[in-house]
């Protein structure tokens, strides 16, 4: 199995295709899941958190989209990049959410997913909207 972080890593890119495609399915997760398994068989992630982080961004996604407005100062949804606005559902999925991660871990991850795969603002920009969030 995959570590945790891997595992965010794999939520947030299926996060990121389902805004791009507008496809938020659960046949989507299961096509993203199944290529990702073909591409890489010796991979495997944890379905537990994968599932249930899913399902809780889903289920209240537009509790999280609520805040992500509340807390970003005027800008609009389709002002944030794809990318950014995926690590902070995934985020705030797990803030809001899931009482089991403490969030110091979610905002630590997130933070480090933002380095990864965003600009070079991401990194600032999702710690002080998440702070933002939790300070509220």
């Amino acid at each position: 199995m995959i570590s945790r972080r891997k595992t965010r890593e794999l939520l947030m890119q299926l996060l990121y295709q389902m805004t791009l495609l507008g496809d938020y399915t659960e046949e989507a997760k299961t096509r993203f899941l199944t290529d990702y398994a073909e591409e890489h068989p010796d991979e495997e992630p944890d379905h537990t958190y994968f599932d249930k982080t899913f399902s809780l961004v889903m289920e209240h996604l537009s509790d999280i989209d609520e805040a992500i407005t509340g807390a970003s100062d005027n800008w609009k949804l389709s002002r944030i990049s794809k990318v950014d606005l995926s690590i902070l559902r995934m985020a705030l999925g797990e803030i809001l959410f899931s009482p089991d991660i403490p969030e110091g871990v979610s905002v630590n991850e997130a933070v480090e997913l933002a380095k990864k795969y965003g600009s070079d603002n991401s990194p600032k920009f999702i710690n002080g909207l998440l702070g933002k969030v939790l300070r509220n």
